[in-house]
Order: structure tokens, then sequence, then C-alpha cells
């Protein structure tokens, strides 16, 4: 797609808050945006759910989106950090279960 076609999405995104911009982005990126949290993630609930977030915390952050001179560089960077993100919540859930395991009290006779 052409740089001045992105740049136009965006502008409508940020300017008028328009669902049908998000829509198009949406299209032009989900399969490459999925893809490459798949690099990260292997559970493809979790993809989905990451993918969508992605879009999430662009519209989020819609009135940021003329600043932006690389929108490709700035929608993976969002992808990394919610896979890596994930990841982290998967490290502390386990190790908050394992302490649970370790630290409860035995049973008493």
């Amino acid at each position: 797609m052409d740089p001045t076609d992105i740049r136009y999405i965006l502008d409508d995104l940020a300017c008028n808050a328009s669902q049908e911009a998000l829509q198009e982005l949406y299209m032009l990126y989900y399969k490459r945006i999925a893809r490459y949290i798949g690099l990260y993630v292997r559970y493809d609930g979790a993809v989905m759910e990451l993918t969508s977030d992605v879009f999430f915390a662009v519209w989020e952050n819609r009135l940021e989106l003329p600043e932006i001179r690389n929108f490709n560089a700035y929608i993976y960077r969002i992808a990394k950090f919610k896979a890596l993100n994930y990841h982290m919540e998967i490290l502390s859930m386990k190790y908050i279960i394992t302490c649970l395991l370790y630290t409860s009290p035995s049973p008493r006779d």
C-alpha cells in the first residue's frame, strides 16, 4: 500500500475517530500482526486476543497518529510489547502458584 494511503487512513482515524479507518487498518495489518505475535506466542487464542489488543491500543492512542512517522514500526512495536507482557504475566502467575504451593501450611494431624 502507498504510504500516502496509510497517512490518509491514520489522519482520518485521528481527526474523525473514524471506525471505518480502523477497520481498514485492521484489514491491512491483522494477518501480518497475528503472524508476528505468533513468533512470540504459540497459543492461537492468545495470538488472536493480543492482536485485537494491538488494534485497541491504536484506537486508544489515535490522537498521536499524526506525529507517527513510521506506522509499520509503531504497530509492530506495540505487538512486540503486547507479546512480551503476555509472557511476563504468565511467568508471574507461575511464580505465584509456585510460591503458594511451597509455602502453604502442611495439614495438621
